[in-house]
């Protein structure tokens, strides 16, 4: 009886190792998409050092919490034979839910300094006169 409540216990938690693990991975591509949106309007973005600041802070405590899930879940899937074990599994499971917190937390403040509103300059490729009059809007492209 105790070898099927095990076996139960450790399929569940690699499936909530697993489904946590995709949300990461999820996180981890959001933050570096607004990490490089910031480096490229740079100066530009009205709280610049705070969102970079905060960005950076949030990958490397992704990466903390995600090393420490790894270690959670490797512990138990192999090494739960004691009490103590037990018990040292569940203390870092502990830190690592509120690392998973604190991550939330940094990324609602990533969102409230995210300088909505400002938009990066792009230039658009000179295609030349191309047929087109700008200054006669009713003007249509002549074709060669």
């Amino acid at each position: 009886m105790s070898e099927l409540i095990n076996a139960e216990l450790s399929s569940f938690v690699q499936k909530k190792s697993f489904a946590q693990n995709m949300m990461d991975i999820a996180l981890l591509s959001a933050n570096t998409n607004q990490l490089r949106y910031v480096i490229d309007l740079g100066n530009k973005h009205p709280y610049y050092t705070t969102s970079l600041l905060l960005i950076i802070v949030s990958l490397v405590m992704q990466v903390v919490v995600g090393l420490s899930m790894l270690y959670v879940n490797r512990q138990v899937q192999y090494n739960m034979k004691s009490r103590s074990e037990m018990k040292a599994a569940s203390h870092m499971n502990n830190l690592s839910v509120a690392g998973v917190f604190m991550v939330t937390l940094v990324n609602v403040f990533i969102s409230t300094f995210n300088g909505a509103g400002v938009a990066p300059t792009t230039t658009l490729p000179d295609t030349g006169s191309a047929g087109l009059n700008v200054s006669n809007p009713s003007s249509e492209i002549a074709l060669p």
